[in-house]
C-alpha cells in the first residue's frame, strides 16, 4: 500500500494533478492521407482487373469423409408409383416409392418445375433409405431421391440404365 502512495505523490511522477494539458492517447488523423490510401487501393484493384489479374476465387475446401462415414449411408433402388403437388410447397412434389416386395414409402422431393409429374412415374431411381424420417411442410419424408445438380438450374434425378428390383443395395 505504501508503494502506491508514494508513486501517487512522487514529484518525478509523470502523471500530475495540475497538468493543465490533456496528453493525447492516439495520433490525431490526417483525413487526407486516409483519402490518398485508399484511392490508391482502389486504383491498384482496378488496375489488376484490367490486366486480367484479378486473384481466381478460392474453392472451399473438400470435406473429407472416412470411408465408414459413406459405409453408413445406404442407398437402394426404388420405382416412382405416384406423384402428386404438395399440398404446402410449390416447389415440392410427394412421390410415393415402391422400396420393395409389397413395400412403399414417401419421399418430398424438390424438383415441381424441373420435372411434370407424369415423366417421373414409373422411372427407377436411386434414394437414400436410412435418412432420418422428417416432416417437410407437414408431409413426412421417408428417405432422398439423389440427383445431380449442374449449379445453372440443371438438375436430373439418378436412374438406372437396367431394371432392377425395387430395394436393391447401391454399393
Amino acid at each position: 500500500d505504501s508503494i502506491l502512495l508514494d508513486a501517487a505523490f512522487d514529484p518525478d511522477s509523470p502523471l500530475q494533478w495540475n497538468e493543465s494539458e490533456p496528453v493525447p492517447l492516439f495520433e490525431k488523423l490526417d483525413l487526407d492521407t486516409i483519402i490518398t490510401t485508399e484511392q490508391s487501393l482502389i486504383d491498384d484493384r482496378a488496375h489488376s482487373k484490367d490486366n486480367g489479374q484479378s486473384e481466381p476465387p478460392v474453392e472451399p475446401e473438400a470435406g473429407y469423409i472416412e470411408f465408414e462415414d459413406f459405409l453408413k449411408v445406404e442407398m437402394k433402388t426404388g420405382r416412382i408409383l405416384s406423384v402428386d403437388d404438395h399440398p404446402d410447397a410449390d416447389k415440392l412434389y410427394v412421390i410415393t416409392i415402391e422400396d420393395g416386395p409389397e413395400s412403399t414409402r414417401t419421399v418430398c422431393a424438390g424438383l415441381k418445375g424441373i420435372y411434370e409429374s407424369s415423366d417421373l412415374v414409373g422411372k427407377n431411381v436411386v434414394y437414400v433409405a436410412n435418412l432420418k424420417p422428417r416432416k417437410l411442410r407437414g408431409v413426412l419424408s421417408e428417405g432422398m431421391l439423389l440427383a445431380a445438380d449442374d449449379g445453372d438450374g440443371g438438375v436430373s434425378i439418378l436412374t438406372l440404365d437396367v431394371e432392377m428390383p425395387p430395394g436393391s443395395v447401391v454399393r
